[in-house]
């Protein structure tokens, strides 16, 4: 990344790419965040040890994570069985 195009306000590719990366996790488009990553690494066609195809290769990795840590059933609503307080019985002196 060159810190030149940064100084001047200026977008790298590669910026741009971790910014709209990002963005898409945060509005939980996990699937978007991985295409867009998916595309970069066809256009890269970056080597095994090349650190920004491992960094894409982590983004996709990160991606499926998402998805699969909003899917868990813990974070589905709880029936009402589970929110009702127990009637605890009051004891005669």
């Amino acid at each position: 990344m060159s810190s030149d195009r940064s100084c001047n306000g200026e977008k790298t590719r590669e910026e741009a790419l971790l910014h709209s990366y990002f963005t898409f996790l945060a509005n939980f488009s996990q699937d978007r965040a991985r295409e867009v990553v998916e595309k970069e690494k066809e256009i890269c066609r970056c080597g095994p040890n090349n650190p920004w195809g491992q960094l894409l290769g982590s983004l996709m990795q990160l991606a499926g994570a998402e998805k699969q840590y909003l899917a868990l059933s813990f974070l589905q609503p709880r029936s009402s069985v589970f929110l009702r307080k127990d009637h605890i019985p009051e004891h005669s002196a």
